[in-house]
């Protein structure tokens, strides 16, 4: 059984050579379905067929991802999607379509059913003149696409149009083979010197006078044979004993060809040019900067040369360098041009003796006109061009407000415009920089014009404020009349539409589609079938707007010519002084801009970086050579390159760089000022708790407490438990409640028994506002941990021997010591600030001894915690005046900022030196008070989508300014050092 594998082909993925498109994974699958479905294979057999026809970048993609895909069906469409083609896409087709051309090695039959086939996928029709245009525009031999072009309209099939191509290929061949590798000069890409110049009209009837072969060759204008040019023509050059005697040039000999002048019938741009009292053919080129002279021939007609440097392109690939060059008189037609410059080139560079360019064409007493095939020089003071009258622009007259207009926000208001113009005409208002314009009517020197007011306040028009300046024209209403008139003859050709042309749906009743066949042939103009239909309109234009961040478009350098080369310099030297500043410290040195600058008492050039490529100075000196900071890169940029706003273009890159954010903890005053939690204003109005643990498990099973405390009186309550679980917290909160009642505010870190659903659900059911602190800013939650700091001496103190189980037994007496103990911020106990009175505990006889009526007294609570509340309040802000001294505000971050989290050590068992310092990044999704932010990462991990809150000072932010920096400016010294030391500061 043969191996029908064999012919499917390989697939790389890549793009077809010629066609600027990738190949068609969807035509790829749907051949080894088929051979598949012929060969009876199984899936997993397609699967390992088709694998191993993978190469390229397709081979790359199934190796990376391809081998995670279980079935055959998975794998094919994963594969479509990834390399899809051009047929999906209707204007990517058509623009594929466009670029197809002949390849250099190509067939012209393997060219003409491509470039056929996306024709028909982009419904040219076949044998139309669009689709001969479009095939003839894609072959590579430009004199074959001119012969078929002027022969299209005599192909009726596209076998014919195929057979005449193939017929000139055939043609190009055999003279190849008979004369080497040379090819004539007027084939090829390359721009060369031909005896036709452009513009010249070559007759159908000449070019297919003989084979495609003699179509082809070069055609010698001496001898007027095929084979060879004029300066290989073994025929000598004939001069006639007749003189002809010109207007004001004596009587030079005429030069004569071989043959007579009549035929020559294309050559009309071939003139006789007398240079010092000598005849030449001459070629008139109007295209052409200079003038030119073979070397042979200024030998004869001049003595005194000049050096000449210059460098001619147009010649072919290569410059071609002037020998030398002179001054001379040049004579055609009887008119002379004084003074022009001659440049004398290679013999080789031209065929012929002199080319006539724009320094002689452009001479202010030279006229020439064409017609037909006569082309005639003439003196321009001569009567013939007496009647032409000077190109004169139409003067731009200002129009101002007649009145005080006031312009209501938001909207378009016609207001009364004054212009200086005498009874009635139009004139043309047209934005500086568009192609477009309006026409408005003018009668007795007013006009109405309409201004828009985009603001969204109400903006006043004085009268007399000038709203812009505008040109009388002349409206011709017979060239839009006949411009409709068209229009309507070529609708009113289109052919009817039929049913089948026509997508209903499958319940639409047959009369109600005939109904709507009916309407739609009725108003048939307003429907079009193809692109022919849609015809064309004068109505609009089409104009060209640049987009920001596209890519300029710029044409290749030349040779400027004298002239402009005059104006160029004389505008150079018409600077201004703020242009001269600009320039100033700048030297142009081998075509490359330098800045001069001084560094240790050393003048040295520094190459400017032109614009493209300061983003890569930035990664050299920045990202590969160890991610130094602003100072450091700046010093190692500056040995060699310059570029304005240098500073401060580096500055925001470091800022932008992700590797340093998160990787470096800044220096400096530390973010985040202090933002004291005000105490309530009764008792256990505000509350903190955290859990205090682990210890080594009790006897009673405790191994946490749970601590909480009032922020008012600060007394502390210690509720031993099992575990940190929701529900063990749950269990000490209904005790705290039974004892002192519901808190306002429970203020407590983000363990996961304070965040989950259960203590959520608790707090709800009883009105309690639950705070959670920010992640990893445990002075946040300060009240505690202050005590927890406390705590941990005071059990072990207490503890009865060295069994370390026994802590909790104690738990009450310590709870007890540490209310009935004096706390510098209320100056009393936490228990006298809730109850009134100090309690006595242990003293036995010496109670009766010691007591006196101040320490039995009983004070009111109210008067204590209103003493105590505003005790508190004055201790914040002394200490939060000596807090923020050694802090600074930081950043302030809006929703939608980028950032990164300061972040634990991960603890492997390994060093944690190398671990990255911040995680991210996150964005901000809520700003909360005392500089906290509710942040989130960009994309969710798994199932499970992170999200917390954090404080300033364990965020750092990313810039994602949309300002490019291309647009930082070099700021001043005194600015830029202002701005350092802010950094610095903070």
């Amino acid at each position: 059984m043969p191996d029908l594998s064999a012919s499917i082909p390989a697939f790389s993925g890549t793009a077809i050579a010629g066609t600027g498109a990738r190949e068609s994974a969807r035509e790829w699958i749907s051949n080894v379905k088929m051979v598949a479905g012929q060969a009876g294979w199984r899936d997993g057999v397609v699967f390992a067929v088709a694998a191993s026809k993978l190469s390229g970048t397709a081979l790359k993609w199934h190796r990376a991802r391809g081998k995670q895909l279980e079935t055959w069906e998975k794998w094919a469409e994963e594969l479509q999607k990834v390399f899809p083609d051009d047929e999906s896409n209707p204007l990517a087709l058509y623009e594929r379509m466009l670029r197809r051309t002949q390849g250099p090695r190509e067939s012209v039959v393997d060219y003409f059913f491509d470039k056929s086939y996306l024709c028909t996928k982009c419904d040219v029709k076949e044998d139309t003149s669009q689709w001969k245009n479009l095939i003839i525009a894609g072959l590579q031999n430009a004199n074959h696409a001119a012969i078929l072009r002027l022969k299209a309209a005599s192909f009726t099939t596209s076998l014919e149009l195929l057979e005449a191509a193939k017929s000139l290929e055939a043609g190009e061949a055999a003279y190849l083979s008979s004369h080497g590798s040379h090819r004539p000069p007027s084939q090829g890409g390359s721009k060369h010197v031909s005896a036709t110049p452009e513009g010249v009209e070559t007759k159908p009837k000449q070019i297919a006078h003989g084979s495609a072969v003699r179509a082809a060759e070069p055609k010698c204008y001496r001898c007027r044979k095929y084979g060879h040019v004029v300066k290989d023509c073994p025929m000598p050059v004939h001069r006639t004993n007749n003189e002809t005697t010109k207007p004001g040039a004596g009587q030079p000999s005429q030069y004569v060809s071989a043959s007579s002048s009549s035929e020559l019938p294309n050559i009309k741009y071939v003139k006789t040019a007398v240079v010092n009292q000598k005849s030449y053919d001459a070629l008139i080129d109007t295209g052409s900067s200079v003038c030119t002279i073979k070397a042979s021939d200024a030998m004869g007609c001049c003595s005194c040369f000049e050096e000449d440097n210059l460098e001619l392109y147009g010649f072919g690939q290569s410059p071609v360098k002037c020998l030398s060059r002179f001054r001379t008189t040049i004579e055609i037609d009887g008119v002379k041009g004084e003074n022009v410059m001659l440049h004398v080139v290679p013999d080789t560079a031209q065929h012929f003796s002199v080319i006539i360019g724009r320094t002689w064409t452009e001479l202010p007493n030279v006229a020439y006109v064409k017609v037909d095939d006569t082309f005639k020089i003439m003196d321009k003071r001569d009567d013939t061009f007496g009647h032409l009258e000077p190109f004169t622009q139409n003067q731009a007259l200002k129009i101002t407000t007649k009145n005080d207009v006031a312009l209501e926000p938001r909207s378009v208001n016609f207001i009364m415009a004054s212009v200086d113009l005498e009874g009635e005409t139009d004139v043309l208002y047209q934005r500086k920089g568009t192609m477009t314009g309006s026409v408005f009517h003018v009668a007795s020197k007013q006009l109405s014009v309409p201004v828009a007011n985009t603001s969204n306040c109400e903006k006043v028009l004085k009268k007399g404020m000038s709203l812009g300046r505008v040109e009388e024209v002349n409206i011709d209403t017979a060239t839009l009349s006949t411009t409709s008139e068209t229009t309507e003859v070529k609708t009113a050709t289109a052919g009817p539409i039929h049913e089948k042309d026509v997508a209903t749906g499958n319940d639409v009743a047959t009369k109600e589609r005939q109904d709507l066949l009916k309407l739609l042939n009725q108003h048939r103009e307003c429907f079009a079938t193809n692109i022919e239909e849609l015809g064309c309109t004068n109505l609009i234009e089409m104009d060209i707007v640049l987009k920001e961040g596209s890519m300029p478009v710029s044409s290749r350098p030349y040779r400027t010519s004298k002239e402009e080369r005059e104006t160029i310099q004389k505008k150079s030297c018409d600077r201004t002084a703020e242009e001269r500043a600009l320039a100033q410290n700048f030297v142009l040195k081998e075509g490359r801009l330098f800045r001069e600058t001084e560094a240790n008492g050393k003048k040295k050039l520094l190459y400017v970086m032109p614009k493209s490529m300061r983003k890569s100075l930035c990664v050299k000196f920045h990202g590969l050579e160890g991610h130094f900071g602003l100072d450091r890169a700046i010093a190692k940029i500056s040995e060699t390159y310059w570029f304005p706003g240098m500073r401060r273009y580096v500055r925001e890159h470091i800022r932008r760089c992700f590797e340093c954010l998160i990787c470096k903890v800044p220096s400096g005053k530390e973010k985040g000022l202090l933002h004291p939690i005000p105490p309530g204003r009764r008792p256990f109005e505000t509350i903190h708790a955290d859990h205090l643990g682990p210890f080594v498990r009790s006897k009673k099973g405790n191994k946490y407490i749970l601590v909480v405390i009032d922020n008012l009186t600060k007394y502390v309550r210690l509720f031993p438990s099992r575990d940190t679980s929701a529900k063990s917290v749950i269990k000490s909160c209904e005790d705290f409640t039974f004892s002192h009642g519901l808190p306002e505010r429970i203020i407590t870190d983000r363990g996961t028994c304070f965040t989950s659903k259960a203590f959520e659900e608790f707090c709800k059911a009883r009105g309690i506002q639950h705070v959670l602190n920010s992640t990893r800013h445990p002075r946040a939650n300060g009240q505690v941990e202050r005590v927890n700091r406390t705590l941990v001496p005071t059990i072990m103190t207490t503890m009865d021997g060295n069994d370390q189980r026994e802590w909790d037994i104690g738990l009450k007496g310590v709870e007890a010591f540490l209310n009935t103990s004096y706390n510098k911020s209320t100056g009393r106990t936490p228990f006298e600030v809730l109850y009134g009175y100090n309690p006595k505990f242990h003293d036995g006889a010496l109670r009766e001894i010691a007591e006196t009526e101040d320490n039995v007294a009983w004070t009111n609570p109210e008067q204590l915690q209103a003493e105590v509340r505003t005790r508190i309040l004055d201790s914040q802000a002394k200490y939060k005046k000596r807090f923020d001294m050694r802090h600074c505000s930081g950043d302030t971050l809006k929703a939608g900022d980028v950032v990164v989290m300061r972040c634990a050590p991960e603890h492997t068992g390994e060093p944690t030196k190398t671990q990255p310092r911040y995680k991210g990044p996150l964005v901000v999704t809520e700003v909360k008070p005392n500089d906290t932010y509710g942040v989130a990462a960009l994309k969710g991990t798994r199932s499970r989508h992170y999200a917390t809150t954090a404080h300033i000072s364990s965020l750092k932010t990313w810039s994602t300014s949309n300002k490019d920096v291309e647009d930082f400016e070099e700021p001043s010294d005194e600015s830029e050092g202002a701005s350092d030391a802010r950094m610095a500061e903070c």
